[in-house]
């Protein structure tokens, strides 16, 4: 059977699907206690003392794993750090021109600017010296080009980050600039046909605000990357809608009813969207120094088909006070929601010595602040971190920058959430119509646990925190070991996917326009044989089971997860040409009666036994 071709909707509260599945179901099982990290005490990539500020986790080299990239700035002539993964085995690589360029660097990020199969290295510094652009050159080493207008302009610039903003196949890049007596625009370069061009009259560079962290997501859930910006010195925080997808043209306005989140000024330091209660739209957390609360917005897209945000007040780690500079979400025990980091710095006056943060999240975007794991009682002080799996052991390992009087060593930690036996998927995907590091691709992963449905959303981006990077996805499965479907919103509108996934690998993702997927017309309800028909469907189709199937619900849910209708299964019995069967007819029509749009939907079987059913796939 041809394999069809997707084409990228705008994405409504009831998503759209293309055929019919039986989702598996999985034990489920409650949050890991105790599981915990432990610090790594010996290598070259914890051995250097300083002032690290920006931590990178990139496939330098191209040779499918992950390095190491680590800026430092804390003193003049200070060379920042890149250490190349062999075969497990980090070692520092000094005679290259990323770590011998003795600028005081803060923000980097990495990204194939111009898509020719290596990623690029934008470093900025905050010491009014010059920006460092950096070509890969494919042979492990790198360029800087001179004449690059991305190496031209002496800035105090905090963090940078590469995002196709108009989704024309390439990267962009945007620079946040505080500054020192008063503040300084911020930096919005276009690609065009690879060379930079920059965009001094957008809104997006010269608001006039002393600005951290840029944090890049599609908020709105329209196809486009929308931008959110974190100031300090109690400025208001500002978020900018992209108009790509409304107007053609990615032009840029600014989201003033967005509830408190553009309103709660602060001294915001880092800021990153995620999915935190799993319902599909993007939350953002803000971290805050100088003894402030941190900031937690929920958004409400999902609940009310509008991107509003509810600031949370009552709970961790919104009710936090420390000197906040980073954060980065990650689900460290595998257990299928994102669990949060967040570092601290600073002090007024003496140097005092200060306590990360690891929250635990309950599945519904509720935390827990751990007390006892060596990630909070390690004392110092830290900038960037960010999570990987370096080891490919399926759990998340995280290393922190750290910098307390520019003399300190950095810290890297093994996670140990193996020993929980969990299922789990990290994905690395590659763009072809879209720019070659997927930046600003949606992933989405459906799989079932404790009978229910559980469906996590990824976005890749090309910074996360303040100074983190891994353009990776990871994703903690519980107990299923295999994914129901696998789906990759590419930004060229290209929609992707996969079913039948099996856990517990890496898996490396080319877009494609066609999706190719096994079927079969037959299939086990858990007891006996079924079938559904026809196969594929436009009007309505036929679920047929054996006279003596257990099976006495069908819940048909969206690609997503979401439920589109229940169907329950009479209890006598019909003639057919094979003999005796039970059967029941969907309509493709929602609970409501309104019709489905063509797309992926997923059938789940009830038995009255309790037993599972196994999953099938039909083409519509």
């Amino acid at each position: 059977m041809k394999a069809p071709c997707f084409a990228r909707l705008r994405r409504e509260p009831l998503a759209a699907a293309l055929s019919l599945a039986l989702l598996l179901t999985a034990a489920g099982s409650g949050p890991a206690e105790g599981q915990g990290f432990t610090r790594v005490l010996t290598g070259d990539w914890v051995a250097d003392a300083g002032g690290s500020r920006s931590v990178n986790w990139i496939d330098a080299d191209a040779d499918g794993d992950l390095d190491l990239y680590v800026t430092r700035g804390g003193s003049f002539g200070e060379d920042n750090l890149y250490f190349r993964n062999d075969e497990g085995d980090f070692v520092r690589v000094t005679d290259v021109a990323i770590a011998d360029d003795s600028h005081r660097a803060v923000g980097a990020s990495w990204g194939d600017h111009d898509n020719d199969g290596d990623p690029e290295l934008l470093v900025v510094s905050w010491y009014n010296e010059f920006n460092d652009f950096f070509d890969n050159n494919g042979d492990g080493t790198f360029t800087r080009p001179s004449e690059s207008i991305l190496n031209t302009v002496r800035t105090f610039s905090e963090d940078v980050v590469w995002v196709d903003v108009d989704a024309d196949g390439d990267l962009d890049a945007f620079v946040a600039n505080s500054g020192n007596a008063s503040a300084q625009d911020n930096l919005f370069y276009l690609n065009e046909s690879g060379s930079f061009v920059e965009q001094a009259s957008s809104p997006l560079s010269n608001d006039g605000r002393y600005a951290r962290c840029p944090a890049w997501g599609d908020y709105d859930d329209d196809g486009d990357l929308d931008l959110f910006v974190a100031n300090e010195l109690d400025q208001d925080n500002r978020l900018y809608r992209n108009e790509l997808v409304e107007t053609g043209s990615a032009t840029f306005v600014e989201v003033v009813d967005a509830g408190s989140l553009t309103s709660d000024g602060g001294a915001s330091f880092g800021a990153s969207w995620a999915d935190i209660d799993n319902d599909g739209d993007l939350d953002l957390f803000v971290v805050n120094s100088s003894g402030q609360p941190d900031f937690l917005y929920r958004n409400e897209l999902a609940e009310t088909g509008t991107a509003t945000f509810t600031r949370v007040l009552d709970e961790a780690p919104a009710q936090d006070t420390d000197w906040g500079v980073s954060c980065a979400f990650g689900d460290v025990d595998n257990d299928g929601d994102l669990d949060l980091f967040v570092t601290n710095g600073f002090s007024s006056g003496s140097v005092i010595p200060r306590n990360n943060a690891l929250y635990e999240n309950d599945g519904q975007g509720s935390f827990t602040a751990m007390t006892s794991d060596p990630t909070v009682t390690d004392t110092g002080w830290s900038y960037g971190a960010a999570f990987a799996d370096p080891d490919g052991d399926g759990d998340l390992d995280l290393y922190v920058a750290k910098w307390m009087s520019n003399n300190e060593q950095n810290a890297y930690y093994r996670n140990e959430a193996q020993a929980l036996g969990r299922h789990w998927l990290t994905l690395e995907l590659e763009g072809t119509s879209s720019n070659r590091s997927a930046i600003g691709a949606r992933v989405t992963v459906v799989t079932s646990s404790g009978g229910e449905p559980l469906r996590q959303v990824r976005w890749v981006a090309g910074h996360d925190g303040y100074g983190s990077q891994n353009l990776r996805q990871h994703f903690g499965l519980l107990s299923a070991g295999l994914v129901d479907s696998l789906i990759v919103d590419w930004p060229s509108g290209v929609q992707q996917v996969m079913t039948d996934v099996a856990a517990d690998q890496h898996m490396k993702i080319v877009e494609t326009g066609t999706v190719s997927v096994p079927g079969s017309e037959t299939f086990d309800d858990g007891d006996r044989s079924a079938r559904i028909v026809p196969n594929p469907f436009r009007s309505g189709t036929r679920i047929v089971l054996a006279a003596d199937s257990q099976v006495r619900r069908v819940d048909v849910l969206d690609v997503s997860g979401r439920h589109v209708r229940t169907l329950i299964v009479p209890s006598a019995s019909t003639s057919s040409g094979v003999g005796p069967v039970r059967e029941v007819y969907w309509d493709g029509r929602t609970d409501q009666g309104q019709a489905a749009s063509p797309g992926i939907f997923f059938a789940r079987f009830h038995p009255s036994n309790g037993e599972a059913g196994r999953r099938m796939l039909l083409l519509r």
